[in-house]
């Protein structure tokens, strides 16, 4: 929910991966939109991966998870979806990481490349036991009662649902919050114009959970309506970062 209630139009976020489900020879039917969950094949181990893509006004932006490295909903670049090729690069990291592969029998298969080294990987439409991520049913409870605590106005309460290290971002990257007691003190504010908010719709993709919602709140005596999107992620049974649309 919005830390500070904002105007603006909702944006339907989808924080999600890719799935293929067409014939080979027919590229325009291909479904790229959906989950994937797969692994990159090292040669001391499978790094498991989680992508989550969407296409917005004609272009295609991303992040992904690669647990074993703690690395949690890192901003994809020059992303590429086009007939069977599924391409895409992490900016930022040494060696310039890049995954290059192709739709196939519903599996993305490719090879990815950092630096001089060159590695197989596959995404598919199966949900993986990746380490450190959690069960949607635990993944629910935990925004559940941050929200329910956010609705009492109970700042205590719902702050203990936060990391220390909680960023809060305005999407797609911009820092807006950083730790928990600043969080606080926004909050403090917020609630003194007693919030209360409800979910329209919800995704719930590995260790992220994206929530539409209504939120309605008082101003000098006066009513007012809001609907926003928020990107929670989760670590260690906590809410990491917010990230709002």
């Amino acid at each position: 929910m919005p830390d500070a209630v904002k105007k603006g139009f909702l944006v339907v976020a989808l924080l999600l991966l890719f799935g293929c489900v067409a014939a080979p020879d027919s590229p325009g039917q291909k479904d790229v939109s959906g989950n994937w969950y797969g692994t990159i094949t090292l040669p001391e181990q499978a790094l498991h991966i989680q992508v989550a893509l969407q296409q917005s006004a004609g272009s295609w932006m991303g992040r992904i998870d690669i647990p074993q490295q703690g690395l949690t909903g890192y901003p994809l670049a020059n992303v590429v979806v086009e007939d069977a090729r599924v391409r895409f690069s992490l900016p930022g990291i040494p060696g310039d990481p890049v995954f290059d592969g192709s739709l196939m029998d519903g599996r993305i298969h490719g090879e990815f490349r950092q630096g001089s080294h060159r590695n197989e990987f596959y995404l598919g439409r199966e949900p993986l036991e990746i380490p450190g991520m959690i069960s949607a049913a635990k993944a629910a409870h935990i925004i559940d009662g941050h929200l329910a605590a956010y609705n009492a106005h109970d700042l205590e309460a719902f702050l203990a649902f936060f990391h220390p290290d909680v960023e809060v971002y305005n999407f797609p990257n911009s820092l807006d919050k950083s730790g928990v007691s600043a969080l606080g003190k926004s909050f403090a504010e917020t609630f003194k114009k007693a919030p209360h908010e409800r979910v329209i719709t919800r995704i719930i993709s590995g260790n992220h959970v994206i929530d539409e919602v209504e939120v309605k709140f008082q101003v000098n005596g006066q009513a007012f309506t809001d609907r926003s999107t928020v990107i929670y992620t989760l670590e260690d049974g906590l809410i990491r970062r917010m990230t709002f649309l």
